[in-house]
């Protein structure tokens, strides 16, 4: 009988029986709402008073656990004691996160979309925007990198700095480096801008190399550094121009154009507001045919050699180094003050453009030393001091007036040319011819006679 009570009936023999009785079970059964799942064994068979088996509900990525249906708030639960069938549901909710940027130095930074907080796995946007003379050197913190625009996953709460600096770079290298490699430059120089401003500045001889075409602000040097720049081809390195001077190379200081192809050549072209001053040494020199470097400059009296600088136009050298009055070289854009030296081994005159105009001003107590064999640019120019410092012989040529201060041959044979002849006077006036400022070579000695016969031809007209 199935039954637990009986009564029994119509009894004709002796009825002996035994009650059996089985422990009662009970059902477990756990389900995992959306996003996420089950660890753990769903359903349990438990017997009544028993404890069932530990199950964990485990979020998906981005999301995380919030309850189960019966208000248990702990992810693992064990069920004791169990008296009735338990049957529950995790619920999962996605994750939330805050992004906080921080900014050093100058510029603002953008977030799109821009919202208090993110839901898990959303892409935020950052762009960087420097404030002018400025740029976006780095993203730190929870980010890394130079790139503007920034994508950030949200995974996680995040704290991001962008850092701004000055658009100031110094040459960091003291041997051959390359001009491009970012990390040559203190602070990195990893975005190019038209108002950035180079500075080799650290004191050492060094050769920045791979040049390219690009346009800056300014280039400076200081400390003494001695700078040599060297293209893969022919570049123009554009000086827009800033606040003060744009290329400054003060005494001391030493910026040098060379090559090793000879169409490798550099342009330093200075836009029309930009201006240089040279107190220290401008060497340009070249290879093979000859390279054709130039500083070139669009403003009047842009370029300034100041006193004690030196500039040296050396073998190798082709064309007019300051241009020809045309294209980024203007008239009268390069002024030699008194106590500068513009030395020549090769090339074209500095002059540029035909005689009656001028690229280059000698003034009053500047010196063109020639000091190669090239025949220097006579007829219709105007020197102040000029000093023949090469073997020669050199010979003037033209019929037009050439002018100088002062006529000084240091070293080998210097001959005038002029023509016509009678024409000597008017094709070669020399403020004092019987007293060259030096005379330093003994074989120099011999071209007096030169000098006195110039002067006889003055006196007899």
């Amino acid at each position: 009988m199935l039954t637990a009570s009986r009564t029994d009936m119509n009894v004709t023999a002796d009825i002996s029986v035994t009650a059996s009785f089985a422990i009662n079970t009970y059902t477990l059964t756990y389900t995992a709402g959306a996003n996420g799942t089950i660890s753990g064994t769903s359903p349990q068979t438990v017997n009544y008073g028993a404890n069932g088996s530990t199950v964990t509900a485990v979020p998906d990525l981005g999301y995380s656990f919030t309850s189960w249906s019966d208000g248990v708030l702990t992810a693992a639960r064990t069920d004791m004691n169990v008296t009735s069938n338990i049957s529950v549901t995790a619920s999962f909710v996605q994750n939330q996160y805050t992004l906080n940027v921080t900014i050093v130095g100058s510029g603002t930074v953008s977030k799109s979309p821009d919202q208090p907080i993110y839901n898990s796995g959303s892409v935020v946007n950052l762009t960087a925007t420097p404030a002018p003379g400025f740029h976006l050197d780095s993203w730190s913190g929870d980010a890394s990198g130079h790139a503007s625009p920034l994508a950030v996953t949200m995974n996680a709460n995040k704290n991001i700095t962008a850092t701004f600096l000055p658009n100031v770079y110094s040459w960091n290298q003291t041997g051959t480096a390359a001009f491009t490699t970012s990390t040559n430059w203190t602070p990195e120089r990893h975005t190019l801008n038209t108002n950035d401003v180079l500075q080799f500045n650290n004191g050492a001889t060094t050769t920045a190399t791979g040049v390219p075409t690009q346009t800056i602000s300014q280039l400076l040097l200081s400390a003494n550094t001695d700078a040599n720049l060297t293209s893969g081809g022919p570049v123009t390195l554009t000086v827009a121009g800033g606040a003060g001077t744009d290329l400054g190379v003060p005494a001391g200081s030493t910026l040098r154009w060379s090559a090793s192809v000879a169409a490798n050549a550099i342009n330093f072209a200075l836009a029309a507001p930009a201006t240089a001053s040279v107190g220290g040494k401008l060497i340009a020199t070249g290879t093979g045919a000859g390279t054709a470097h130039k500083l070139t400059a669009l403003g009047a009296g842009a370029v300034h050699f100041l006193s004690g600088s030196v500039t040296t136009i050396g073998n190798g050298f082709t064309s007019n180094f300051f241009g020809n009055g045309t294209g980024t070289s203007a008239l009268n854009s390069v002024v030699y003050e008194p106590g500068s030296v513009y030395e020549q081994a090769a090339g074209s005159n500095p002059f540029g453009a035909s005689a009656g105009t001028t690229v280059t001003t000698f003034q009053t107590g500047s010196l063109f030393r020639l000091i190669g064999p090239i025949t220097p640019s006579f007829s219709g120019r105007n020197y102040a001091d000029f000093e023949h410092a090469t073997p020669g012989p050199t010979t003037t040529v033209g019929s037009n007036a050439v002018t100088m201060d002062n006529l000084i041959v240091s070293s080998g044979a210097f001959n005038n040319n002029m023509t016509p002849a009678n024409m000597l006077d008017e094709a070669l006036k020399v403020a004092d011819l019987s007293k060259p400022k030096s005379i330093d070579d003994a074989s120099a000695a011999v071209r007096l006679d030169l000098l006195r016969e110039m002067q006889e031809d003055f006196a007899g007209g």
